[in-house]
This record gives structure tokens, sequence and C-alpha cells, in this order.
């Protein structure tokens, strides 16, 4: 499905003590496509909810990163051209309906959250099998602090703060 030379990793770098905290998580999330979904890529990110119970932080996760993942790839799948899809476009529709979820969830008492405590970042990364070289989009919400490291074209490795 993809080439080799489009391999995705997320490394995590947790603060001593913050993982012991029951009012804090910190988790990150790769989507690998599959099928169809292809024409979508790879949806990752890391997301980071301080001083809310863990619980709750967990519910939000999982709604967060569900949502996204069905909304963005329910856009792929039900497309007679997935390849000529924009991407961008797609993933902004998913993040919307994913903050509709999470207010939806929210009013009715499900979870109790400040939008100031959640920190993430989400993008999708879309290889090209053609040239070798991958699209990427971002999203972010918050203070957190990303590398994304890739692959200079004189050789060796850089690093970019996203």
């Amino acid at each position: 499905m993809f080439s080799p030379q489009h391999k995705l990793t997320i490394e995590e770098l947790y603060l001593p003590g913050q993982t012991a905290n029951n009012n804090y998580i910190c988790e990150n999330f790769i989507v690998y496509p599959q099928d169809k979904e292809k024409y979508g890529g790879f949806i990752f990110g890391i997301v980071e909810i301080k001083a809310t119970l863990k619980e709750e932080g967990e519910k939000i996760i999982q709604a967060l990163v569900n949502t996204v993942k069905e909304k963005y790839y329910q856009q792929i799948l039900s497309s007679p051209q997935p390849q000529r899809l924009n991407l961008e476009t797609i993933l902004e529709y998913a993040l919307q309906k994913a903050n509709e979820v999470l207010l939806e969830m929210a009013q009715i008492g499900y979870i109790t959250w400040h939008k100031e405590n959640i920190n993430f970042i989400i993008a999708v990364a879309k290889p090209d099998i053609k040239n070798h070289e991958t699209n990427l989009y971002f999203t972010h919400h918050g203070q957190i602090n990303a590398l994304l490291t890739h692959k200079a074209s004189r050789g060796g490795y850089k690093a970019i703060n996203i």
C-alpha cells in the first residue's frame, strides 16, 4: 500500500511525575489507512489534557480521535475520486465535527473540561509515491511543542519545531 520510504513514528516525552498525576493525561496516536482510505493518508497526533481528571481526559481523547478518524475517512470513502480531494478541507471538517461532539458531551454532562486545559497537534501525512515525498497538514491548539524530524536534501536529518 505505502512504500517503505514512507515510515511514520511518534516518540513520546513525558515530564517526570506528570504521568502519576491524576489530573494529567498525554497520549499520542497513529491511524493507519486501509484500502480506499489510503488516499487520505495517515492521521496522527498528540493530545495533552491538564487540570482534568484522568478519566475525563481519556473520554475526551477517545471522542476526539474517534470522531476525527470517522469523519475524515468517511469523506474519503464516499468520494468517487478520492485522489482529487483537498485533504486540508477534509481535516478541517473532521475537526469541526469533533469540536461539536465534545461540546455536546459537555452540555449533557458526560464530560467536564475547559478548553484552555487541552493542548494538541493533529496532522495528516499523505505519502506521494510518485515523487517519494510526504505532504503534511497540521492543526494545533494550546501550548504544545512537537518536533518534526525529516531527511534533509543533503543527507542527514533535520528537526523543525512545529
